[in-house]
């Protein structure tokens, strides 16, 4: 387990800073992505949506409410990133998860590093 968190931190410390540029997303272009993400029933003010300014076809969502929000948001909670996709017309889930491997699966690595996904090593 150190030796993973180890990992993790020194990977964080070599990304440089602008390969940490997410773009946050907010108002209504936020609900293609959390519709795609967690269902059309659930409102944008429960997620944190971001693009990767590495690559704008690829985002990220997260179950996070906005302030007030966290008990009209309850019944839709969830733990964990949706990584997805913009491909042919919509955006489409690449990958979901809360225990997320290192390297994402489907996923660019500079666009992970980028949307600042927190995923850990597999250790054999």
């Amino acid at each position: 387990m150190r030796r993973a968190l180890l990992f993790v931190a020194v990977l964080v410390l070599l990304a440089p800073a602008s390969a940490l540029a997410r773009r946050a997303v907010s108002g209504a272009a936020k609900d293609p992505l959390v519709h795609a993400a967690l269902g059309s029933k659930v409102p944008r003010q429960c997620a944190a949506v971001y693009i990767s300014t590495v690559n704008t076809l690829w985002g990220d969502v997260s179950f996070r409410p906005a302030t007030g929000w966290r008990a009209r948001c309850a019944p839709f909670a969830a733990n964990g990133w949706t990584v997805l996709h913009h491909a042919r017309g919509r955006w489409r889930t690449a990958w979901s998860g809360s225990a997320i491997p290192c390297p994402i699966p489907h996923t660019p690595v500079a666009v992970a590093r980028d949307l600042r996904i927190i995923c850990y090593p597999l250790i054999p």
